[in-house]
């Protein structure tokens, strides 16, 4: 199967200098680590709605794509494309999964997502996987996913140890 480009543009301003990190300091932190290529693992960012979730996303995989292969996949805009999307990646270093809750519980998504998780870990590379949700994490997906979840005060941060 050839991996077909997907349409997906980020916006010009959704970088870290321009979040307000107002209680999220330490989020904004350590996901600048990640992005940076200083922190090799999986982490989920989980907060309420409009509190900048998708920004704080979309910023890892700008400046991520400064120094590697990074990808950024917005599952509520890319579900409907089938878990083809997820099939025959290219090497990244850094994949970042927007909206994780939209295919949260559809047998097929999560299998292709586990499967994409562990060939990234297993290709030893200096793999980064930041993955969103909304305000609660489904402890379901995040316990198959291996992540350590933390409390939801504004925008929070936990990574898989």
């Amino acid at each position: 199967m050839q991996q077909l480009p997907l349409s997906v543009r980020i916006p010009d301003r959704a970088v870290f200098s321009t979040f307000l990190t107002a209680r999220n300091i330490q989020a904004v932190d350590h996901l600048t680590l990640v992005a940076g290529g200083h922190r090799s693992e999986t982490t989920w960012i989980c907060g309420l709605h409009g509190h900048g979730k998708t920004h704080l996303l979309q910023a890892v995989c700008v400046q991520a794509s400064e120094s590697a292969q990074a990808a950024y996949y917005p599952m509520r805009d890319l579900a409907s494309l089938g878990v083809g999307v997820l099939e025959e990646l290219p090497p990244l270093a850094c994949l970042c999964i927007d909206d994780v809750d939209a295919i949260t519980g559809k047998r097929e998504w999560e299998r292709a997502l586990f499967v994409v998780l562990r060939d990234m870990q297993g290709a030893r590379r200096a793999a980064r996987t930041v993955r969103r949700s909304a305000a609660r994490a489904d402890p379901l997906v995040a316990a198959r996913s291996g992540f350590a979840l933390c409390g939801q005060r504004g925008v929070s941060t936990a990574s898989a140890g």
